[in-house]
């Protein structure tokens, strides 16, 4: 995957990359609240499924529809990236 990945866009989230932090070959990120920053949870290369997910920090997490939409867009981006990269197996 190159330097350049694309970005989660939501008013409410961001992504962080986590600095030299690989997960079978693939960056990883978590998904922090733009006003508390507090960390939801993290996107990962998940090699059983051949794509990246999200995993919740916590089962206290609530998202509504529209941040469901934003992390969705954001791991079929990083998973197309990757795989045009051919980075992946």
């Amino acid at each position: 995957m190159s330097n350049i990945w694309p970005r989660l866009k939501s008013p409410f989230m961001e992504d962080v990359p986590r600095q030299n932090e690989k997960h079978d070959g693939q960056p990883v990120f978590d998904v922090v609240n733009r006003r508390e920053r507090d960390v939801l949870g993290m996107v990962f290369w998940y090699r059983p499924w051949g794509r990246f997910c999200f995993r919740a920090n916590s089962d206290q997490v609530i998202f509504s529809d529209d941040c469901l939409d934003a992390l969705s867009a954001f791991c079929k981006a990083l998973t197309k990236e990757a795989r045009d990269d051919e980075s992946v197996d």
